[in-house]
């Protein structure tokens, strides 16, 4: 299986680890010319705010399955042309048990001003 990845990962050194165990994984960057290049035989995207996820990049990816997006916007994904392609994609955003246990930062921020 190969897994691109177009999200920074060296934070997230658990992460590289569970991916490399399930697949060959490779980290592009937030670089959408060399994402149009591999994905051509990619069977996992990673995606990025920053790399559109839409027909034409989807339309190169013949062999791809999921896409998996770790930010809260969904702007940069075409959310219509990959529910017509039948792909999977596991979105932070519907992910509302976790992102109410988190602490908005701007929240305690306030809360130590005062």
């Amino acid at each position: 299986m190969k897994i691109i990845s177009n999200c920074d990962l060296s934070g997230v050194p658990e992460a590289v680890a569970i991916l490399e165990e399930v697949g060959e994984l490779f980290c592009l960057g937030e670089n959408r010319e060399s994402t149009l290049t591999e994905i051509i035989d990619c069977d996992a995207l990673m995606a990025h705010p920053s790399v559109r996820v839409d027909q034409e990049l989807l339309s190169c990816a013949p062999k791809l399955r999921f896409i998996g997006s770790p930010h809260t916007g969904k702007d940069h994904l075409d959310i219509d042309f990959i529910k017509k392609r039948d792909l999977q994609l596991v979105h932070i955003a519907d992910e509302k048990d976790l992102l109410s246990s988190f602490t908005a930062t701007s929240e305690m921020a306030f809360a130590l001003i005062l």
